[in-house]
């Protein structure tokens, strides 16, 4: 494991907790996205964008098939989730996820499936 995944896995984590039950945590990065709402993230915030580091991991890690696998795991039609390439593939499917609140339950099964 090489630094960039441990930063990778750090900033998921964070996520994860921040998306999680304890909600309140969000207020150190910012007002957390509700249901059917893009995430917000300040300006003035260090951190690159989740968004950024999920689809870095995907791409990484990931090949388009295993994208359509995950997106079955998740109860995700993978005809829903167009792109011919793995990065197009990759947003779409981070999209998707955010659209039906299904982040949390994309980073259990990003950690479980790559552990």
């Amino acid at each position: 494991m090489n630094a960039n995944d441990i930063v990778l896995w750090v900033v998921v984590a964070c996520v994860a907790f921040l998306m999680g039950n304890n909600r309140s945590a969000g207020i150190a990065f910012g007002r957390l996205p509700v249901h059917n709402e893009k995430p917000v993230v300040d300006d003035n915030t260090a951190l690159v964008s989740y968004r950024t580091w999920v689809l870095r991991f995907l791409m990484r890690s990931y090949s388009i098939e295993e994208i359509n696998t995950l997106a079955f795991e998740l109860g995700i039609n993978h005809e829903q989730i167009i792109g011919e390439t793995i990065g197009a593939r990759g947003r779409e499917f981070i999209l998707y996820c955010e659209r039906d609140g299904l982040i949390p339950q994309m980073l259990d099964a990003l950690r479980i499936r790559r552990a």
